[in-house]
């Protein structure tokens, strides 16, 4: 018999809202209601949370239409990331400086915030890259609405 692994989460995929029954930490039946699109807001705003056997099939019983339907998907809890598109590392970034400049901006219009960008910029300049690809950089940064300055250190 294969043991399921918990937690599992369950999303919601649509914009519209989508609602269900769920057994809640003390055995009780709860309702649960997720709204607001899935692009746009906090993945725990989205997501049902299920930490056992009992829990899974109450679940996946009284929940068959919207997950049938798609409304309703299972993810892991990897898939909180919502934008990935921003999440590279610096290996990543020092590969797109090795590309063709218009093959590095195909790639440099898909970011969605600065960050990214401001760390580009700053291999960029430190391995000396062309004045055409620092000035570019440059350009994308100021498209963005405020100025990032990397912290110079992470306070914990």
């Amino acid at each position: 018999m294969i043991e399921n692994i918990f937690p599992k989460f369950f999303r919601k995929a649509i914009k519209g809202s989508v609602g269900g029954r769920i057994l809640n930490k003390k055995g009780d039946i709860a309702e649960f209601l997720l709204r607001g699109d899935p692009k746009e807001v906090d993945p725990d705003e989205i997501t049902v949370e299920i930490n056992s056997d009992e829990e899974l099939k109450y679940f996946l019983k009284n929940n068959k239409a919207a997950i049938s339907n798609g409304y309703l998907i299972e993810v892991s809890d990897h898939e909180f990331v919502l934008d990935e598109v921003n999440a590279v590392s610096d290996g990543q970034l020092k590969d797109m400086l090795k590309l063709s400049l218009s093959r590095m901006k195909t790639k440099v219009e898909k970011f969605t915030s600065p960050v990214p960008v401001q760390r580009l910029l700053d291999f960029a300049e430190s391995e000396n890259k062309p004045t055409k690809t620092v000035e570019y950089l440059k350009s994308i940064l100021n498209n963005f609405s405020q100025p990032t300055k990397l912290p110079d250190r992470i306070v914990k």
